[in-house]
């Protein structure tokens, strides 16, 4: 019988990979706003360009402009091998919105031109539902912002908008569905996929993904310098909303406030009793023990650094070895993606040099620890990287006690050649463990899941096969330096069960282990990448392996910024800095042009 199952088995995946379908590589094309929204003030203002002839020469759609912009990719539009060239259609949902009067409307034109885009473009598309924290240039925006109730709050009050590289950067809330920003988001939603669904089955069957809304997670000050461990630690969501959602979700979880009392080891009389934590025990009074907050409350200290140079045999990894009081207990590859070391060290060639364990330091017990960090290469002798003492405190706040400490392992120096840096932790720094904060940050990342779900049922309504609806998430673990928790999205990214993973895949996760690793861990089938850049220039062969390995993983689509034809007319006009471009030589992107045209040629 066995033999019978297996055979099952290998027959089915044999059939699987034989009609198993192409990876469709798909530029997200730059220009298309114009094109589909400003139709009139194209004709007007650039009339003998290239690119506003391409727009206008369909009036009623972008197809002209799609196709010649792929067009100078590659001109098949069947797959070439295991890749077939398609496109990502952008769609800015706020910018959907016109003022008719005193009231917004959605642009009919500007969702006509959208589907019929769709229809007279031959090739598989991803249909990008945008709206996420970056701005789309609307009117409809700077009203909204004035609204606090569609922006999210840090203990301090509704957060400012913010700047990522020039371009603003608003704080959407997204505790709350009924607020405006929803409810625009779900009109426009609700009318670019009724318009879709209206179009002939076989041309429907072209959309091979719907990603919706982008990146979505939680908020900090200082969006494009603040994703790291300085400074403040100031999060998002404490509106008055998401204090009443907490204390429900508490109850949910732990259904009597006993219950609660006897995990926490508090004493509190009711779930109306408890607060977010928000405070700092080193700077602010506390009403009581469970209001402590800061990145490491949560019983996680990241230990991280980076590490390069000195003698190295070819193909040889980096290891890092962590010793507790003279007690092994970890070692970690340095391998993940460092563009600040990269950028401060070009000479390095590659920025993946970096480091990172998270150490459950809830575990250990209080007093004083010293940590040892130690360079393994192969056979050679343990090279030691630096020592720090750190206090892990008890609730009380007294002194801590000097623990026993076990002798280290034999080590030689670091010579002169070697670069290194330990990052994470500081030295003669304190940590507190509030269990409440590990509750705030699940709960945080509940928020982002519930609006998520929200969205995607809205698209599992409409004729959109449901395996096609797509998150647009990011990866923060898996960049050394970066604070996750301010993210709010836990390893799991708060993608729902029954949605399909989308995911931003940037420098070293885009072509190395740390994102399989991870996604061997999601138990998902498949994924969709919904941004690509390796942030480093690769030939046509290399960037065809990390094609080919994210293919021979099940991904459906992989999708990387690219500008339309004639962008440059305009000397007002820059590329997107990961932009895909001939002209563009932010890292390596002028390079990986080159080679995606050689791949699919």
């Amino acid at each position: 019988m066995w033999l019978v199952l297996v055979a099952c088995v290998l027959c089915a995946s044999v059939v699987y990979w034989f009609y198993r379908k192409p990876l469709v590589i798909a530029p997200m094309l730059g220009g298309l706003n114009a094109c589909i929204l400003k139709k009139k003030e194209l004709a007007q203002y650039f009339p003998n360009t290239i690119y506003t002839k391409a727009c206008l020469e369909d009036e009623a759609s972008a197809s002209v402009l799609v196709e010649r912009s792929l067009g100078n990719i590659s001109k098949n539009t069947e797959p070439v091998g295991n890749f077939q060239l398609g496109y990502t259609l952008n769609v800015p949902l706020l910018h959907l919105f016109e003022l008719q009067g005193s009231e917004l409307k959605i642009n009919k034109d500007a969702v006509n031109r959208i589907a019929k885009t769709i229809k007279n473009v031959d090739r598989p598309v991803v249909l990008y539902l945008f709206s996420d924290h970056f701005e789309v240039d609307s009117p409809v925006e700077s009203a909204l912002a004035k609204n606090t109730d569609n922006l999210l709050f840090s203990k301090n009050g509704p957060m400012p908008v913010d700047s990522y590289y020039g371009s603003k950067v608003y704080p959407w809330a997204f505790t709350n569905v009924n607020n405006q920003v929803t409810h625009l988001r779900e009109v426009a939603v609700n009318a670019v996929l009724d318009r879709v669904c209206y179009l002939p089955r076989r041309i429907q069957q072209r959309v091979v993904g719907v990603t919706l809304l982008g990146e979505l997670h939680h908020m900090f000050p200082d969006f494009q310098g603040g994703m790291g461990f300085g400074g403040d630690y100031v999060i998002s969501d404490y509106s008055a909303i998401s204090v009443r959602d907490f204390r429900r979700y508490l109850s949910s979880r732990y259904v009597s406030i006993d219950k609660l009392n006897a995990v926490l080891g508090s004493s509190f009389s009711g779930f109306d009793d408890i607060s977010p934590p928000a405070k700092d025990i080193r700077k602010e009074s506390l009403n009581n023990y469970w209001e402590h907050m800061d990145a490491y409350a949560h019983g996680i200290l990241p230990v991280s650094g980076w590490v390069a140079g000195g003698s190295r045999s070819a193909g040889q990894r980096d290891w890092i070895h962590l010793y507790d009081n003279g007690e092994f207990f970890a070692k970690v590859p340095a391998a993940f993606g460092r563009q600040d070391v990269l950028a401060a060290h070009p000479e390095l060639l590659s920025p993946d040099v970096g480091w990172q364990f998270n150490w459950r330091y809830a575990d250990l017990p209080p007093g004083m620890h010293t940590l040892d960090v130690f360079l393994a290469r192969g056979t050679d002798a343990l090279v030691h990287l630096g020592s720090r003492q750190i206090a892990i405190m008890e609730r009380s706040q007294s002194t801590p006690r000097m623990l026993s400490v076990k002798p280290l392992p034999h080590a030689v120096g670091a010579g002169k050649s070697l670069l290194f840096q330990v990052d994470q932790p500081v030295s003669l720094t304190s940590y507190y463990f509030n269990p409440l904060a590990v509750v705030w940050h699940d709960f945080r990342k509940y928020q982002v899941t519930q609006y998520l779900e929200h969205f995607a049922k809205i698209a599992k309504d409409k004729c959109i096969d449901q395996d096609l609806i797509y998150s647009h998430q990011i990866l923060p673990f898996v960049n050394p330096g970066w604070d996750e928790t301010k993210f709010g999205v836990g390893r799991d990214l708060a993608v729902p069960e029954n949605m399909r993973l989308g995911i931003s895949l940037y420098g070293e996760a885009s072509y190395g282990t740390s994102f399989f690793d991870w996604f061997k861990e999601t138990r998902r089938s498949s994924y969709g990448i919904t941004e690509f850049h390796p942030l480093k220039a690769m030939d046509a062969q290399e960037l065809k392996a990390v094609f080919t390995r994210h293919y021979q993983n099940n991904a459906q689509f992989l999708s990387f910024f690219a500008e339309s034809v004639g962008w440059d007319e305009n000397p007002a006009n820059r590329p997107n800095i990961f932009s895909f471009e001939k002209k563009n030589k932010n890292v390596g992107s002028d390079v990986l042009f080159d080679s995606v045209k050689e791949i699919l040629h």
